[in-house]
Order: C-alpha cells, then structure tokens, then sequence
C-alpha cells in the first residue's frame, strides 16, 4: 500500500508539471496579429489578457498585446481557461473611437471596469464601442478563476 500511495503521489506531481509547462507555452504564444513592444500608428488598440484566481492575493498574470486597426479587422486572443481560441471582430474604427464585438463573454464599461465581481448572467454577443482614452473589459463567465481581457483605445 505504501508503494502504491508514493506512485499516486509522483504522478501528481509530474501531472502538476506538465500542466504548469503547458500553460506557460500557451500563454506566451504570440498570435499572427499582434506586436510587441513596437510604437504603432494612430488607431492602437492595447488588450491586457488576465488570468485570474479567486484563490488569494498575487494569483494572477497579465500579458500585454498591441494591434493596429490599419492592419487587422480580428483580434485573437488565447482563452487557455477553457482551451480555445477567441476573437475579437472589429466593426469600425476612427480618430475618435473603435466599435467591437465579441461573443461568450461579459462586458464591464465605464465605471464598472473598476468594480470588482462578474455578472455571470450578462454573458453573450458583446457588440460595444471605447472611445479614445477609455477602456472596457471583456470577461469569461466562470467562477473561481477565469481570465479578462482589458481594451484601451
């Protein structure tokens, strides 16, 4: 019985691992339509991707993304919480503001994006528009930890 409970405990820890390497590789895969760090025309849009924990204080990770309007009409962005892809279809966009739209998640805007918690019941097509100098913030409709995705025009 010993044997077999120092097995269990091996594996969990090679499986914990092997997530933990799978996710790192996940996150930092650069889509085909984002640049990093690089200074970009007028019609910037920055996502800040968060993954997020409802499990303490320190839980969380960002990653910050640039696009440029002028070169792409889709954002995609990784949702490794549920293993997928999502994309971020924009509408129109001039000097003053950029119109989006995005599904399977909720929207936060204006004061809200500062608020904490997640209207877990307001989740569905986000068809929405950020003027210059404001945010918004897309968010996945799950409990205990999910990931966000702040937009800043």
């Amino acid at each position: 019985m010993k044997n077999l409970n120092t097995f269990v405990y091996i594996i969990s820890a090679l499986l914990v691992v092997a997530i933990g390497i799978m996710i790192y590789f996940i996150v930092t895969k650069p889509a085909s339509n984002q640049l990093d760090n690089e200074i970009i025309g007028q019609y910037n849009l920055r996502v800040t991707t968060t993954i997020w924990s409802g499990w303490g204080k320190g839980s969380s990770s960002s990653k910050i993304k640039n696009f440029d309007l002028e070169k792409t009409t889709k954002i995609t962005v990784d949702d490794i919480v549920v293993g997928k892809t999502i994309d971020f279809e924009i509408e129109s966009y001039d000097t003053n503001s950029v119109t989006i739209r995005a599904s399977g998640l909720g929207l936060k805007q204006g004061d809200d994006v500062d608020s904490p918690g997640i209207d877990l019941e307001g989740c569905g097509e986000q068809n929405f528009a950020i003027n210059k100098g404001e945010r918004a913030e897309l968010y996945s409709c799950t409990m205990d930890a999910g990931i966000s995705y702040l937009i800043e025009y």
